[in-house]
């Protein structure tokens, strides 16, 4: 039986091990370590919290307050993490997209002139880098293996686009995304994905973490348990076998038999015994369904709907 020793014990164990992550220098691994830290620090807060009966009200404040800051010292971390380094733009480059995105009003049907505009001026931004796609606007984008090159890659600050990532990728960063349609894969190590609003996400990925999102449905071939964390809204299914565009993801992947991982989902944000009514699971027609409501609202300018 535990005892309050243990839970204090357990807590500076892994209150060391987030430390050691959160000092690891910057770099190509830096993201998959922050991500670990994020992962230990909600197992530590969810043992506090399961274990709070046998604490004294000063050690459960104190181990409240440790979790705080460890917090704070990720999101620190992650502000000066490598991923945005990778964004080397121009000045003026960036400036384009920025001002665009400035002058037009969300989610209104823009004139076909605008429109071209919008979509030139976010072509240019995602081909300053070979490393990711920024800021891009209503466009379609498909990027092949040739292009990935088996690296790290981002996808950020999207608004109503199509997005094929057609080749092998180390790891795979997805954030700051609304109303889009995006498929990727074959993902060899982990997908992040942070902050998405009403988007279907199509994925062949050895991992899945999904955090601060809603609103999203994700049809998945996945090789552990997907996790989320602070969402809610979320749909998870199979991929779709008769959809051409699945196909060319799968046509590359390695990972053998499809694996019914996407649907064991571990919310680390529930903590009761009951399941979480965070995300659910989707029949085969429902995924079809999803993918085609996805679609239209990008084609129409509308709000993928909430679920």
């Amino acid at each position: 039986m535990d005892s309050s020793e243990a839970v204090l014990q357990r807590f500076k164990s892994s209150s060391d091990k987030i430390a050691a992550l959160l000092r690891g220098a910057p770099g190509t691994e830096a993201q998959t370590r922050l991500e670990e830290a994020s992962m230990l620090i909600s197992r530590a807060e969810q043992e506090v919290a399961q274990g709070s009966y046998l604490l004294a009200t000063y050690d459960s404040q104190t181990l409240s307050a440790s979790i705080k800051q460890l917090k704070e010292q990720l999101y620190s971390a992650r502000v000066q993490a490598a991923p945005r380094k990778k964004f080397a733009f121009s000045k003026a480059s960036k400036n384009r997209v920025e001002t665009f995105a400035e002058e037009q009003p969300h989610n209104e049907e823009l004139p076909a002139a605008t429109s071209a505009l919008a979509h030139d001026a976010s072509v240019s931004q995602e081909n300053a880098t070979d490393r990711g796609i920024n800021g891009a606007r209503c466009s379609t984008i498909v990027k092949t293996a040739e292009d990935l090159v088996g690296a790290d890659y981002v996808l950020s600050d999207l608004r109503q686009c199509t997005i094929h990532l057609r080749g092998r990728m180390g790891a795979l960063r997805i954030q700051n995304v609304q109303d889009c349609l995006i498929y990727a894969g074959p993902v060899a190590g982990a997908t992040f994905v942070n902050d998405v609003q009403h988007s279907c996400l199509i994925l062949i990925s050895h991992q899945l973490r999904i955090h601060s999102s809603s609103h999203v449905t994700f049809l998945l071939e996945v090789q552990s348990n997907p996790i989320i964390e602070d969402c809610r809204g979320m749909r998870f299914g199979a991929p779709l076998p008769d959809d051409p565009d699945t196909a060319e993801l799968a046509k590359l992947s390695s990972m053998g038999d499809r694996y019914d991982k996407w649907m064991q989902v571990q919310d680390f944000g529930w903590l009761k015994s009951t399941a979480s009514p965070n995300w659910c699971s989707l029949t085969m027609q429902q995924g079809k369904q999803a993918v085609l409501d996805c679609k239209k609202c990008i084609e129409e300018g509308c709000q993928y709907p909430n679920m």
